[in-house]
């Protein structure tokens, strides 16, 4: 996941993001304004706590609850949806997301293509 991705959100706005290694086991995650990846308009991180790997964007966070080669998929702890990473190829990943509780079940997927 290291590097820049581009895709299109469920609303068909662009999405600009990067993944960077930090200390340790911590990942730091970044969305940006637009394609040239400087204006830094949200973040988060991925981490390992107490032996969990756990995300965390803004107020809400998530735990990994299966991890596989090429695929992760990630519970809330306190946030309203679950989502799961899975690898597509070298250069592109999809990213579901899904609401349990809303009435009728709600989700939407997105595919990231590698900006580098």
């Amino acid at each position: 996941m290291e590097g820049r991705w581009q895709g299109e959100g469920p609303q068909g706005q662009p999405i600009f993001s990067s993944y960077k290694r930090g200390d340790g086991q911590l990942f730091r995650s970044a969305e940006y304004a637009d394609g040239t990846f400087q204006t830094v308009i949200d973040s988060g991180t991925v981490a390992l706590e107490h032996g969990e790997i756990v995300v965390r964007w803004r107020s809400f966070s998530w735990r990994a609850t299966r991890i596989e080669d090429g695929y992760a998929a990630f519970e809330p702890i306190s946030a309203p949806a679950s989502f799961s990473w899975r690898k597509i190829s070298a250069d592109a990943v999809e990213l579901q997301q899904r609401w349990a509780e809303a009435a009728p079940s709600q989700s939407f997927t997105i595919t990231l293509r590698r900006a580098d």
